[in-house]
Order: structure tokens, then C-alpha cells, then sequence
């Protein structure tokens, strides 16, 4: 195990060596889009530099509703491709009201979603996302890690697509 993580890493250092370009559409700062998966909602992305970001959404999760996640997410040209890129990163989540999972009251034995009130957690998020040449467009693809801290210590897992324009 120890061999696999080491090499992921090298494999992660040799890909991000040298980035191409921005990553951004069009070298554009601000876009906005929406987001389905976990969660589902809106989503907003704002680079601050040509391979680092800000990217939050609201919406609704099984962390409950309204749900506020923002990540700090670096982009690497791991494919050296100028169509597709490789993001990662830390990130937190903000969950309000009543929100629910089957899964976790038959896999758990109980969920820490069902209560209303607040929840804090926080993230790893790792995704592929799609920039189109000639459109102010980014489509992305993000998997991750979710542990929540309050009310109670719990992990899970985030999958999500979704798609933001870019504003000039």
C-alpha cells in the first residue's frame, strides 16, 4: 500500500510539472452553472490563478437542505490535453435543515441526517472537468470524501456532474 500511494504521488508531481495554459474557458474568471449528484443545486467557480480555484454550490444533499460546499481545488494537465484537465482538493460543507438517507439507516443503524439542525464537515474532492475550445463552457465530473465533524463523526461519499458558463 505503502508502494501504491508513492507512486500515485510521483505519477501526481510528473503531471503537474508544466502546465500548458489556463484552464479556465477563455482565461475567464467568473462562471456559474448548476450541479446534480451530491449535491444538486447550483455551483459557482471563480479562478484565482490559471490553475487554481474557488468552487462552491448550493443545494440539496443527504447533508441536508440547503447544503453549502466550497472547495480549493488545484487543476492539473495530468491527460496534457487542452480539452481535459485533472482537479483536486480540500474543501467544507455546511448542511441545514431535514434531510435523509436509507443508506445510512440500514448500512449505520442510524443517520445523522435525519435531525434538524446544523451540520459541519469537511471534504476531498478529485474530478475531471471539460473545456471546450470555442465556448465560455466548463463540464465537470467530481467524486470525493465527505466527514462530518458536528453533530456526530460520520463519513460519506459525494459523486456529482454539472456544468458552468463562463462570464466576461
Amino acid at each position: 500500500m505503502k508502494y501504491l500511494r508513492l507512486i500515485l504521488v510521483i505519477c501526481l508531481l510528473m503531471a503537474a510539472e508544466t502546465p500548458t495554459n489556463a484552464f479556465a474557458p477563455n482565461n475567464l474568471k467568473w462562471g456559474a452553472g448548476i450541479i446534480f449528484g451530491d449535491p444538486a443545486g447550483v455551483t459557482a467557480k471563480y479562478w484565482l490563478e490559471h490553475d487554481v480555484a474557488i468552487a462552491a454550490s448550493i443545494g440539496s444533499s443527504y447533508y441536508g437542505f440547503p447544503r453549502i460546499t466550497a472547495d480549493y481545488v488545484w487543476h492539473l494537465d495530468a491527460f496534457k490535453s487542452n480539452l481535459f484537465n485533472l482537479y483536486f482538493g480540500p474543501g467544507a460543507v455546511i448542511g441545514f435543515g431535514n434531510s435523509g438517507s436509507v443508506f445510512y439507516d440500514s448500512f449505520k443503524g442510524g443517520s445523522f441526517t435525519k435531525n434538524n439542525g446544523f451540520r459541519l464537515g469537511v471534504r476531498g474532492i478529485v474530478g475531471i472537468n471539460f473545456v471546450p475550445k470555442a465556448q465560455p463552457m466548463e463540464y465537470f465530473f467530481e467524486a470525493g470524501t465527505l466527514i462530518s465533524i458536528i453533530p456526530s463523526f460520520r463519513t460519506a461519499i459525494d459523486f456529482a456532474i454539472g456544468g458552468r458558463y463562463y462570464f466576461k
